[in-house]
């Protein structure tokens, strides 16, 4: 039985994602490798090469296939990061296996290549891949709840591996144990609203609603960031608006302008402090903003010695009796300060590019453009506070570029039909 490159790929990408979506941790008694919360130096030169095959696997049978901007944004990312990492071995006195293992959240981004052969070269269907990352995240997602609200009832931490992913032990909230969410959360709400508006028939449509439910309510229950709530619900209402009223520019408007002022006062110290000050539970809620602006400028200030190499990869330095937060609270300057001021031209490259797209393909295809512009809008306003390279979200970088990326090629490029 003869093997297609095309299913050796899709599998590697398939491992990758059951990886990174946590499943394998599940296995940790039993494989010791599995049994951490962090991606050990082994574990993350396996995930490399397993990238670089696929990589390697797509360009060599499938060529042919061009795409500027792809090309653009992996050739600078790696330049930056091969530059950050000089960096972090000469100022931190690391080895090359630890420097890389820091570097590995924006390797993810080589991963962008195979997804995007297999999109445009028909080797998958967009509803199977869109479905595949759906579904795969939603069971993360039950798997993180089922484990914080055993938590609750029992008082029994079953897996910390997946618990303490990005944070730490026993990390509380309204008697509730936060777990941070899966990695595809960034596409998965959009992912979700695209599928429930191509699905015809009714079971269908209350699968994804309950699916779109799900993520929603993981945000708030278990993980309860006041940010991202209000950023997943604002991209939510805007995109069934664009979807249901499309001519509605008033209304666009008033949600846009909601949206902004939500924004801001939402990253306001002095709007947080004000809310916080009512709170029972100050000691839980407040200060995040405060720390967070600290950071910014104890950072900030060490960037501005350095700004075009940056400080490199950060191996957590800080003396603890600061009063400062932590770089990966920061949002996307966190990647500024430690991979230099490229970093912003990265940055510039894929929400300019995830907007034009959905610009460019709203009166070609409008569930097409409204999942670019509900992932790209996520990414954006999450990387106000989280930096999207950052490890809870980095592995949907290369997801999110290949997607746009696909989109634009399968409406504009003489409208080839590719499904």
């Amino acid at each position: 039985m003869k093997v297609r490159v095309s299913t050796i790929i899709k599998g590697i990408i398939v491992l990758l994602l059951v990886m990174q979506l946590s499943y394998t941790k599940l296995l940790g008694g039993l494989l010791p490798i599995f049994s951490t919360s962090y991606i050990s130096n082994q574990l993350g030169m396996f995930l490399l090469i397993l990238i670089i095959i696929s990589v390697v696997l797509s360009v060599t049978y499938y060529d042919g296939l061009k795409n500027g901007i792809l090309i653009l944004d992996i050739v600078l990312i790696i330049l930056i990061v091969c530059n950050a990492i000089i960096v972090t071995m000469g100022k931190y006195h690391c080895g090359l296996i630890k420097a890389v293992g820091y570097a590995l959240n924006y390797l993810y981004v080589l991963l962008a290549i195979p997804i995007f052969r297999m999109l445009t070269m028909k080797k998958w269907k967009m509803d199977d891949y869109l479905k595949l990352l759906v579904i795969l995240c939603a069971g993360s997602y039950v798997i993180r709840g089922t484990i914080s609200l055993y938590f609750v009832a029992t008082g029994m931490n079953i897996c910390p591996a997946i618990a303490l992913e990005g944070a730490a032990e026993n990390w509380m909230r309204n008697g509730i144990l936060r777990i941070n969410p899966p990695c595809l959360s960034l596409l998965y709400l959009p992912a979700a609203f695209w599928l429930l508006s191509k699905s015809s028939k009714f079971i269908q449509k209350v699968g994804y609603i309950l699916l779109i439910v799900l993520g929603v309510g993981y945000m708030t229950v278990i993980t309860q960031a006041r940010s991202m709530m209000i950023y997943q619900f604002f991209v939510l209402m805007l995109l069934f608006l664009l979807k249901n009223k499309p001519n509605s520019r008033k209304g666009i408007a008033a949600i846009v302008i909601i949206g902004v002022i939500a924004v801001v006062l939402i990253n306001s110290p002095v709007v947080n402090q004000l809310i916080d000050s009512f709170s029972a539970k100050d000691a839980e809620t407040g200060g995040s903003t405060t720390a967070r602006f600290y950071a910014i400028a104890y950072f900030g200030n060490m960037f501005l010695k350095t700004p075009l190499r940056g400080i490199g990869f950060w191996l957590d330095k800080v003396p603890k009796s600061l009063p400062i937060g932590d770089i990966s609270d920061i949002g996307l300057l966190r990647s500024v300060y430690m991979l230099g001021s490229g970093m912003i031209v990265i940055y510039l490259i894929m929400f300019i590019r995830g907007f034009y797209v959905a610009w460019k393909v709203r009166k070609m295809d409008r569930d097409d453009c409204l999942l670019v512009l509900g992932m790209t809008l996520l990414f954006v306003l999450t990387d106000i506070n989280i930096d999207c390279f950052w490890d809870v979200f980095a592995f949907a970088v290369p997801f999110y570029i290949a997607t746009v990326e696909y989109i634009y090629k399968k409406n504009t490029l003489g409208r080839i039909n590719y499904e």
